[in-house]
């Protein structure tokens, strides 16, 4: 998803196609409701901004899990061998 939205700073193509196509499908669903912003644009924006905050808050959590395995897993490793050790000694 990170590279779909780098591509986006790069293909103004892309970027004009899925802003509008945004800005048809929002304006579609808020059509009847009179309460609802119809700054579009702006939520588009908002948006893409959301994402980019989502993606990079994945991207950390995904790196401190990995980390937590691999203490996890050196740590099971270092009291095996101290287990088998100890038993056999």
């Amino acid at each position: 998803m990170n590279g779909f939205l780098n591509h986006l700073k790069t293909c103004k193509s892309c970027a004009e196609e899925l802003e509008v196509n945004y800005i048809v499908q929002e304006g579609m669903l808020r059509m009847n409701d009179k309460s609802a912003s119809l700054n579009l644009a702006s939520a588009y924006r908002h948006e893409i901004t959301n994402n980019k905050e989502y993606i990079a808050s994945r991207k950390r959590s995904i790196v401190i899990a990995n980390v937590f395995r691999t203490l996890i897993f050196w740590t099971l490793l270092a009291v095996t061998f101290v287990y088998l050790r100890v038993t056999f000694t």
